[in-house]
């Protein structure tokens, strides 16, 4: 009697020992590893070494499906790890577990009546299991486990040692979430830097390009100021096309919405002119050159067009197909119209130097109440709404 105490005195301080020891090594495995996976498998190898598992799993709770996925785990076959799932509700252990934050202990699953007993532990034999939850706070991540086709092989001490391990766990998880969402947070910084730098080159390229058409112009004008109070009208589009692509720029993938473009551009003109359709959002980088586009042909129409009669009227349709975007500017009601300058002009020179910038075109017709002008620019393979 008195060798069997002594025998089970000297397991237990085995047992603690190895714990100890195992617990150590992951603490500083943990304290030097950002990667999560390899923290999941690192936990997993201390298990198995504390407690004398052959098989250990981490399981990751996922909020879409509302289960517990095998992150990473030793001694499953083939096909277990990042594929089998469990059950997060109360009637399995590892949901149990991860409800409540609480450690679950199962030394006799066959006997099992709280808990029903996964397929998967019933597939490979196990007859024992302890669950503790991996939990930062009121954050929970998921559930370590540690499984055991020996009936009673698990002792209340290492539910105990699991739980150190698990917590230790989660800091770590925490603590590398953090890391990754500052790097993020720097490379967002990065290219909102560099975004930013390539739009104000661009703008100053657009706004050159403006100034030297407008000085060929006034060249040719009765009014040369005329030309300029032009220019600084175009200007002021690019302006308003600048905020509303800047809008959202705390976003990843930053865009606009073309019909919302539209009506801030020609909302100056009034009633008689009308934005209809609706499209998916664009790349915001396309904001300046649909804006001077829609500007030149509302000021156009002012000037010489349908906007130039009482009654008349223009429609600016958005539409969508295979990829390419389009809108259509439609001219009623407006004095008989006379041609057009061919691209020779002011107006139509501006607009397909800007269009170039996006690798869109712009198709002019006239007919009875006055121009019709449709402006195309392709999606990228790579960006389709």
């Amino acid at each position: 009697m008195l060798q069997d105490v002594n025998d089970e005195a000297y397991e237990i301080d085995r047992r603690r020992t190895r714990q100890h020891e195992s617990m150590t090594r992951f603490g500083l495995f943990a304290l030097r590893t950002e990667e999560p996976d390899a923290l999941l498998q690192g936990a997993c190898e201390a298990v198995a070494e504390g407690v004398g598992a052959p098989f250990v799993k981490a399981l990751r709770y996922r909020e879409a499906h509302d289960d517990l996925l095998v992150r990473a785990g030793l001694g499953w076959p083939p096909g277990v790890v990042g594929e089998a799932t469990l059950g997060a509700d109360h009637g399995s252990p590892a949901g149990y577990a991860f409800l409540t934050g609480e450690a679950v202990r199962s030394n006799d699953l066959r006997g099992e009546t709280k808990f029903r007993t996964p397929s998967l532990l019933r597939e490979n034999g196990v007859r024992a299991a302890i669950n503790v939850p991996i939990a930062d706070g009121d954050r929970p991540y998921g559930v370590l486990e540690a499984d055991s086709t020996v009936p009673d092989a698990f002792v209340p001490e290492d539910a105990t040692f699991m739980l150190k391990v698990a917590n230790t766990l989660a800091v770590a998880l925490e603590r590398s979430a953090a890391r990754q969402e500052i790097l993020r947070m720097k490379e967002r910084q990065r290219l909102l830097a560099q975004e930013m730098s390539h739009r104000v080159r661009n703008l100053f390229t657009v706004v050159h390009a403006l100034i030297g058409i407008s000085e060929r112009s006034a060249r040719n004008e009765d009014d040369p100021m005329a030309a300029f109070g032009i220019l600084r009208e175009r200007i002021g589009a690019l302006a308003t096309a600048s905020t509303i692509g800047t809008a959202d720029a705390r976003s990843d993938n930053a865009s606009v919405d073309p019909a919302m473009l539209s009506r801030e551009v020609l909302a100056p003109y009034g009633d008689p002119v009308t934005v209809e359709g609706d499209v998916p959002l664009v790349p915001d980088t396309w904001a300046m050159p649909i804006a001077l586009v829609l500007h030149e042909l509302a000021t156009n129409a002012v000037k010489h067009g349908s906007l130039s009669v009482a009654g008349g009227k223009a429609v600016l349709r958005w539409s969508e197909e295979d990829g390419t975007l389009a809108a259509r500017w439609s001219e009623h009601g407006g004095p008989p119209f006379e041609g057009m300058d061919e691209g020779r002009g002011f107006g139509a020179r501006m607009m397909k130097m800007v269009l170039t910038q996006v690798s869109g075109s712009i198709e002019r017709t006239a007919h009875e109440g006055g121009l019709v002008a449709t402006l195309r620019i392709a999606r990228p393979a790579d960006a389709a709404p």
